[in-house]
């Protein structure tokens, strides 16, 4: 498996932990059913679930687990598999000896229910409530942060000018980047505007968001102005086209709305861009902040969740640009 096809892989284990947690804790046991009957048929429905893809999931924990982090709840998962892999002295499923397809799937149906079995009690337990809930209040501290700082630099620049983009790849070429690859892109996209100087006599603050869109990645980047300097819109346009093509080497997409739309109207490759943009109403960080999750943790936005990256990755990020 590609990595990027790992990276769609845990967003699907993401949104079937999510479900089962969910049902488990939240779900009303139907009159007549007993309990523990119940419980049972959830966790028999996770397992088909499990099962149908038990494969990439299990070359996801080998190939991500240690060497990235992972989401909440595929963490949760990956605590649970852990926890069967020290009990049983392996280094990973091997699943050997598995001479027929019975055999196969008799190994992985064992090896699930071990893993569900550790799940239901972190699900359970009042600490993985406590811990579900300091991660959402981390979440909000850096969103409340970003806003306070874009706050108090309106006050220094009133009436500062947003400009947003949205930063792509051509074709073929967004399917096979995976986040790590886009992690490196934008961070020397970054580091090139640090060295322009229009970029330092301009700029007061960026703001980005790297989200998951149709099987592929985009960053929305959004850059605040000094509004006594500002200049043609276009300009800005050109500029971080140029510079997101040179870091791509010329396999970027870059679109701003305020200047894009009737230039590209009719070009094939921005058809969905445009279509996305027109649709997508926010224009500056603050309302980015505001369209964002409540919760880092629940299936609201579960469709552009990052589930698998590499340490150190920010999905979203903002400050002040430094003199």
């Amino acid at each position: 498996m590609s990595n990027l096809a790992l990276e769609f892989t845990a967003a699907r284990l993401e949104q079937n932990m999510i479900e089962h947690y969910k049902r488990l804790k939240f779900e009303r046991v139907p009159e007549s059913v007993e309990f523990n009957d119940y419980k049972n048929s959830l966790n028999q429905e996770l397992k088909q679930k499990l099962m149908s893809y038990f494969d990439d999931w299990r070359i996801l924990m080998v190939a991500c687990g240690g060497q990235h982090k992972f989401s909440f709840w595929v963490d949760a998962f990956y605590r649970a598999y852990s926890s069967v892999l020290l009990e049983s002295g392996a280094p990973y499923f091997t699943m050997e000896g598995t001479t027929t397809a019975s055999h196969y799937n008799d190994q992985a149906s064992a090896h699930i229910d071990k893993i569900l079995k550790r799940l239901n009690k972190l699900f359970k337990s009042a600490s993985f409530l406590e811990q579900l809930q300091q991660h959402n209040q981390h979440y909000m501290k850096q969103i409340d942060k970003i806003r306070e700082s874009y706050c108090a630099v309106s006050e220094i620049y009133p009436n500062a000018i947003d400009l947003k983009f949205e930063l792509s790849l051509e074709g073929l070429h967004n399917q096979w980047i995976d986040i790590s690859g886009w992690n490196n892109l934008l961070y020397h996209f970054q580091k090139q505007l640090r060295q322009l100087s229009w970029y330092n006599a301009q700029a007061v603050f960026t703001f980005y968001q790297v989200i998951r869109v149709d099987q592929r990645y985009i960053v929305k980047f959004f850059l605040t102005l000094d509004p006594l300097l500002y200049g043609e819109p276009s300009v800005y346009s050109r500029e971080i086209d140029i510079w997101w093509k040179r870091v791509t080497q010329n396999r970027g997409i870059s679109f701003c709305p305020l200047v894009d739309f009737q230039q590209y109207q009719h070009e094939d490759e921005y058809q969905l861009i445009i279509k996305r943009n027109t649709q997508d109403q926010v224009l500056d960080p603050l309302s980015a902040l505001d369209e964002m999750p409540d919760r880092e943790t629940s299936s609201e936005g579960l469709a552009n969740r990052i589930c698998v990256y590499p340490k150190g990755f920010k999905w979203f990020h903002g400050a002040p640009v430094r003199r």
